[in-house]
């Protein structure tokens, strides 16, 4: 086998003879060994990760549009009397500034809706 590579100074050449053995042992001393991991995964695609996409929904939001058609969303299950719609319990913008008033009046003993030079109670806009 003759290896051609860049001229030698030193042995006044560019090639190099090998017998058979003489080239396998040079090549394979390049080979990783067998046991070595030569992939590595990490984040969605790590060992830890396989198998939960499905019951995490921040890993489900970035998998994979193919995973996503190939797993469509379990069946949610549910054992016992249906629900009840529960109402809609939704407060005013204005609601939540008074009762976040409310409590800071509590906690720190001062009223945040009191202006501190006149002392008159402020609006809740």
């Amino acid at each position: 086998m003759v290896y051609r590579g860049p001229y030698s100074d030193y042995f006044h050449t560019d090639t190099k003879l090998f017998t058979a053995v003489e080239f396998l042992v040079e090549l394979l001393q390049h080979r990783p060994d067998s046991r070595r991991r030569l992939i590595r995964t990490y984040g969605l695609y790590s060992s830890r990760a396989r198998g939960t996409w499905s019951r995490q929904p921040h890993l489900v939001r970035l998998a994979p549009e193919g995973w996503k058609r190939d797993h469509p969303p379990p069946p949610s299950l549910r054992i016992g009397p249906p629900e009840e719609p529960k109402p809609e319990l939704s407060v005013s913008a204005k609601q939540s500034r008074a009762a976040w008033a409310r409590l800071i009046k509590k906690i720190y003993e001062a009223d945040p809706l009191c202006c501190l030079r006149c002392h008159k109670p402020m609006k809740i806009n």
